[in-house]
């Protein structure tokens, strides 16, 4: 049975689609600093440029093998996936000791970015997590 509100999709998987969105958009998961969206865009020119982070996971994020982890699923390898946890692990890099994927990565991802400009990164990395898992229903 469909309703004519919600189509085909139905009520409840409408509401839990929406709660699930709420809750992602909800300070606690994004502060205002990393859903700014001129920091997003800043760090999206920085990636996919002179950050050079795009050579390791790929210019979608989905990671290059061997060379960079996917960026976009939903686990975090390092830390716990804060704004400020992320700007760490891109100034502090990933060292041999403490990978979990058997990748390394350079402070700074190797290029020379200011500490403004990863902060700017670190706010789209987390904005392709929370595109990729924004609106995908709950198992």
């Amino acid at each position: 049975m469909t309703s004519r509100a919600f189509g085909r999709i139905g009520p409840a998987w409408a509401i839990a689609s929406l709660a699930s969105a709420f809750t992602l958009l909800s300070p606690t998961l994004l502060d205002a600093q990393e859903a700014d969206p001129s920091l997003v865009a800043e760090g999206r020119t920085l990636y996919a440029g002179i950050g050079l982070c795009f050579a390791c996971h790929g210019v979608n994020g989905k990671g290059v093998p061997g060379a960079g982890v996917d960026l976009t699923d939903d686990e975090w390898l390092h830390d716990d996936g804060s704004f400020e946890a992320v700007v760490q692990r891109i100034l502090s890099g990933v060292g041999v000791q403490e990978t979990r994927s058997g990748v390394i990565m350079l402070p700074r991802g190797g290029s020379q970015i200011t500490d403004d400009r990863v902060r700017a990164v670190a706010a789209y990395v987390i904005s392709l997590r929370a595109a990729e898992t924004r609106f995908r229903p709950e198992t």
